[in-house]
């Protein structure tokens, strides 16, 4: 039986993953007022000639890809987490999307909540990817019961040092006011997790990704802004570029650009997120900004 999540991409499986919440997820504060910038604002920074495209930064190389499972959540959230800690703190650390699945998926790979997978990073963290050079957690796992108890004990205890510190779900009254959130929070060097719908058109993305109508079917990570007219407007002139986690044969390189309309139907069934800090040490109650 083929999977609700399953899609075909040259010829090869790949897999979404989100499910639909029974209700509206209510987990995290808002995004503050405070903390949304001007337009004006916004585009200055993209201008600045001291700025560095993520892409640039990042390149093909910090690409996760979630291969056969449907673990969209979990590397989305370990693709915001991994770019937020280098922001806070001049470090890429690697960090394993298994470890996050397999405490949100009720033991099936068969999806999970998108604000599941934040609300674990947040108080539990998520687990270096190799200590010592050795994997902590097998690629492509997603049961706990598979993994040597002193292992997953180790593991939990090292997520303690990778957590998401200052997160905040976005605005819903509206796509505009959602949308200048997360660039807001993407101005400010912060990073945004983002539900979309995927489909036959999203199967055909090339730079900006395609349009699919739907409720929101998968989770993926935003780490920059882009314009998408020379001079732009409004916040709908702006894109969010994403690295995806379908490898580098995906799209643009394994990157592709979220557009207002891609969110505008997925955020009235579930939050967005911004992450603007990260808590590296557990003894340490203050929090690393990304501002």
């Amino acid at each position: 039986m083929t999977s609700e999540f399953e899609f075909e991409f040259e010829g090869e499986k790949v897999y979404t993953g989100m499910k639909m919440p029974e209700e509206y997820p209510v987990s995290f504060k808002p995004y503050p007022e405070t903390h949304v910038r001007p337009l004006d604002e916004i585009l200055d920074i993209l201008d600045s000639p001291d700025r560095v495209p993520a892409r640039q930064r990042w390149g093909q190389g910090k690409l996760i890809n979630q291969g056969r499972r449907s673990s969209c959540n979990a590397y989305m959230a370990a693709a915001m987490w991994m770019r937020s800690n280098f922001y806070a703190t001049g470090k890429w650390v690697d960090v394993s999307p298994e470890f996050l699945y397999m405490h949100i998926n009720g033991g099936q790979d068969n999806g999970s909540m998108l604000d599941d997978g934040m609300k674990f990073m947040t108080d539990v963290g998520i687990c270096r990817r190799k200590v010592d050079g050795e994997q902590l957690i097998p690629y492509q796992s997603y049961r706990k019961n598979k993994i040597n108890m002193e292992t997953l004990r180790f593991a939990t205890q090292d997520a303690a040092n990778q957590k998401a510190g200052e997160c905040y779900q976005m605005p819903k009254d509206s796509p505009e006011s959602c949308w200048h959130a997360l660039l807001s929070c993407l101005a400010g060097r912060g990073t945004v997790g983002l539900a979309v719908h995927v489909g036959r058109n999203y199967m055909r993305s090339g730079k900006i990704a395609g349009y699919d109508r739907g409720h929101g079917n998968h989770a993926v990570a935003g780490d920059d802004i882009v314009k998408l007219t020379e001079s732009p407007n409004g916040v709908e002139d702006l894109g969010i570029v994403s690295p995806q986690s379908w490898g580098p044969n995906f799209a643009d390189g394994g990157f592709t650009i979220i557009t207002i309309k891609h969110i505008s139907g997925t955020m009235k069934y579930h939050g967005l997120y911004g992450l603007r800090s990260v808590l590296t040490n557990p003894s340490d109650v203050s929090l690393t900004r990304i501002k």
